[in-house]
């Protein structure tokens, strides 16, 4: 087996490299929409499955989403559901997987799912519930994403005082482990209304939370702005050089769409010139009244997103579209430097994507290596002419464990390290 000694330069495993953006505006619902739908007459939910939350886990997309029955008592629960294309959905035989808090709790009115992570051992879930006054946010935990632990200190992220703006709603909508500590992005408002801007918080441990000094991250548009009073972050996700965030944007009562947003750091964000990115459908459309909370995965080539939409008249259910990736090389545009980004996702099982970008054509060669040097995979060896690149690789035959990544295109070098979790 091949040996080399790996000087490591890049220490962290999150750092914000580059400036290629994925301008992901260009989307196509899939045209057999919706992929779930609510459930059967006098189920647990027959009127409405809605607010999607979806993780690739291997080969298998699994979902927890929302329900609730006409015939019960018209109170949110969280269902699971697995599938193999993210199309068709298997509903899980034991739903609801979360139920109700006990009569008085914090959470016994409504339970909803809001962000979930798999750390290669244990699904984590951050989750909204309600007390039919105020909304926090709670943690649950799982061997199998189907029997879960509700923490005992919940609410983990809770309201602001009164007269704030996330004073009566703060619940947690997307969640990053960026190696060191959970960067989380929620929603809050101040009023008993969906009027949602976007707040920003970080934990060392997923549970004991400090909210950012300058929330709100993101607020609502300007006067006439398409969303000029709702700026609620339904979905982050980091490509190794950006955070990309997918939110839900409206005009008070009007019709609710998704937009995009991109940012350096998570803090401050760009709303994109083309917003909304995904529209609401035409007249007498099942998503023609209204779109909300998208959950976005990338796979390397393509954006899959799952969204919640609604019909005047009509429940809610879950829809998927998808989008390609459209990166600098795709332009045409030739980078102006040596690049080699933090892999994504990162920890990771079992596949993640490297990206790097060279300026001029090169000899390239991209290799992994162990914790002592020892060579796990040759990705590349070849001559590659200018331009940004994406490799997927699958470490499903390798351990668990610390691993690093090599480029080296002519005389630039540069190495970063990755963890997989299984």
């Amino acid at each position: 087996m091949k040996k080399v000694t790996i000087i490591f330069i890049a220490a962290s495993l999150f750092i914000p490299v580059g400036t290629a953006t994925q301008a992901q505006t260009d989307w196509t619902k899939y045209e057999g929409n919706p992929v779930l739908r609510k459930g059967p007459a006098e189920s647990w939910e027959n009127e409405a499955a809605a607010f999607s939350e979806v993780i690739l886990d291997g080969s298998t997309f699994k979902m927890w989403y929302a329900g609730w029955g006409l015939f019960t008592d018209r109170k949110w629960r969280i269902g699971y559901a697995e599938s193999s294309d993210g199309i068709s959905w298997t509903k899980h035989a034991s739903n609801p997987v979360i139920d109700l808090g006990p009569s008085g709790s914090w959470d016994d009115e409504s339970v909803t799912p809001g962000a979930v992570i798999f750390d290669g051992s244990s699904y984590k879930m951050w989750y909204r519930g309600y007390d039919g006054a105020i909304s926090r946010t709670g943690y649950a935990t799982s061997p199998d994403g189907i029997v879960w632990t509700k923490h005992a200190s919940n609410p983990v992220l809770d309201v602001g005082a009164g007269g704030e703006w996330d004073g009566f709603w703060a619940g947690i909508s997307a969640v990053i482990f960026n190696g060191s500590d959970y960067q989380g992005w929620y929603i809050g408002t101040g009023g008993n209304d969906f009027n949602f801007r976007t707040g920003y918080a970080t934990s060392p441990d997923g549970i004991t939370w400090t909210k950012h000094p300058s929330n709100p991250v993101m607020n609502f548009g300007a006067s006439g702005e398409w969303d000029n009073a709702k700026a609620g972050v339904d979905a982050v996700i980091y490509n190794g050089s950006i955070y990309e965030m997918w939110y839900e944007g409206g005009r008070g009562a009007q019709l609710t769409q998704i937009g995009y947003a991109t940012s350096t750091d998570g803090l401050v964000w760009t709303k994109h010139a083309s917003n909304p990115v995904l529209p609401v459908g035409p007249f007498n459309v099942w998503d023609w009244s209204m779109l909300i909370v998208p959950s976005v995965l990338y796979d390397g080539t393509s954006y899959h997103l799952w969204y919640t939409g609604l019909a005047s008249g009509q429940k809610f259910q879950i829809g998927y579209a998808t989008s390609i990736s459209v990166g600098i090389a795709d332009e045409g545009v030739v980078p102006e430097k040596y690049e080699l980004s933090q892999n994504y996702p990162n920890p990771f099982n079992p596949e993640t994507v490297i990206r790097y970008s060279i300026p001029k054509a090169e000899e390239v060669s991209l290799v992994v290596y162990n914790l002592i040097g020892e060579e796990v995979a040759h990705l590349i060896d070849e001559r590659k002419p200018a331009g940004s690149y994406t490799v997927k690789w699958n470490a499903s035959n390798i351990s668990s464990g610390i691993y690093f990544y090599r480029l080296q295109a002519g005389d630039f070098v540069l190495t970063r390290k990755m963890v997989l979790l299984k």
